[in-house]
């Protein structure tokens, strides 16, 4: 017999999926959306092994039964992530309503749990916890960068509705702080504070960036953003650490793309590639990001790269030329660029078009037949003019 549970980290990120796919356009999700806000509005009064709600502790415990009561058996508690997914995930949607005009919703219902998990954000930040994969207990780079987000989204949006969130202004420039100490000059040390002797190289760090990607604040180095030095430098770190580790990757040349895992000392089902989450969708997110702002803003990167070859060296084989005048944010103009960019990456024709499709800001209304059916036709100027990018 199967067990089923619900996870705070995993039902936020893939409510914050749905709810970018809402606003992009599909409005049938509304309804799936509004089911989440209800079920995550009784998990926060149910008290667990973790704590209850009168001191907000119980919000970190990682996962519950499906019918919305505690889980009590052992695991990996707590887990610090989840109320800040959950709080990302829920200001995102309450954005689109207030444009909407409704407010009263986001007031009444929504704002109370955010203001709940901000709560937790900032009373608890600087605890350790169980990192994202629930083993490793201390503190967790990627656990920190998606709470240091929420908090920086946390207070302008109390700003906006008139309401107050003083852990936000109080403790997002601490746990901004605290996160430059897991870099240490050649990449990031994903867990700090913990006991798991592993070297620190770890998928963590990269979904870290993706998971706060912000293409307004352009290559911040304090912030991980993915154009970074650090995050490209880190982003090489961890690959590289899986060259000589899989055998599916005796082949490939030094810079080449390879299939990665979650850290090298994994032995969870052996300790192989994770093939849909890790081998080429987590690293060719990262690099999609770092090509989506370099095409919106008009970064020329070859130049980036150039000025500072000692950090971006092993990356600028991967990295196209791109065009020179400034593109906007969703503009289906950006495609070339983004579209050659990841094509750099080893992916083929209808990987790209797959993962493209699913992206609101590459392609609106986009269906995998008409992917197909395009790309099928040629690379890539067919697809340029069939979407009148040239």
């Amino acid at each position: 017999m199967l067990d089923f549970y619900t996870w705070t980290r995993d039902s936020a990120l893939t409510a914050k999926m749905l709810i970018d796919t809402f606003i992009a356009g599909d409005t049938s999700l509304r309804e799936q959306i509004e089911d989440y806000i209800s079920a995550e509005a009784i998990l926060q009064t149910v008290a667990n092994p973790s704590g209850d709600l009168t001191d907000g502790s119980n919000l970190g415990e990682p996962k519950f039964e499906v019918n919305s009561t505690a889980f009590t058996g052992p695991w990996g508690r707590p887990q610090r992530d989840g109320p800040a997914l959950r709080a990302t995930a829920l200001i995102a949607y309450s954005r689109w309503l207030l444009l909407n005009g409704d407010k009263n919703n986001v007031s009444s219902k929504i704002w109370p749990i955010i203001s709940n998990d901000l709560s937790y954000v900032g009373q608890y930040w600087n605890q350790t916890g169980f990192d994202l994969w629930e083993e490793v207990d201390g503190s967790s780079f990627f656990t920190l960068a998606v709470q240091h987000r929420a908090l920086v989204e946390g207070q302008a949006f109390a700003e906006r509705i008139g309401k107050t969130c003083t852990a936000c202004k109080t403790q997002a420039p601490e746990v901004l702080c605290f996160l430059q100490t897991f870099w240490n000059g050649a990449f990031v040390t994903s867990n700090i504070n913990d006991q798991s002797g592993r070297n620190g190289r770890d998928a963590n760090s990269i979904l870290g960036s993706i998971h706060t990607f912000d293409p307004e604040a352009g290559c911040d180095d304090l912030t991980f953003q993915p154009c970074s030095s650090r995050a490209l430098a880190n982003h090489k770190a961890v690959t590289d650490s899986f060259r000589s580790l899989y055998a599916v990757n005796s082949d490939r040349a030094q810079g080449a793309a390879v299939a990665v895992g979650r850290y090298a000392e994994d032995v969870y089902f052996g300790g192989n590639p994770w093939c849909v989450d890790m081998s080429e969708a987590l690293p060719a997110a990262n690099l999609y990001q770092v090509l989506n702002y370099a095409c919106s803003s008009g970064t020329a990167l070859r130049r980036c790269l150039s000025d500072q070859p000692d950090r971006f060296s092993s990356h600028r084989r991967h990295i196209p030329p791109f065009l020179p005048r400034p593109r906007p944010v969703g503009s289906n103009r950006q495609l070339p660029c983004i579209l050659g960019g990841l094509r750099q990456y080893h992916l083929s024709h209808s990987e790209v078009c797959r993962r493209l499709c699913q992206h609101r800001s590459a392609i609106h209304a986009c269906r995998w037949q008409l992917c197909r059916t395009v790309l099928s036709r040629g690379w890539p100027s067919t697809l340029c003019r069939r979407f009148n990018v040239v």
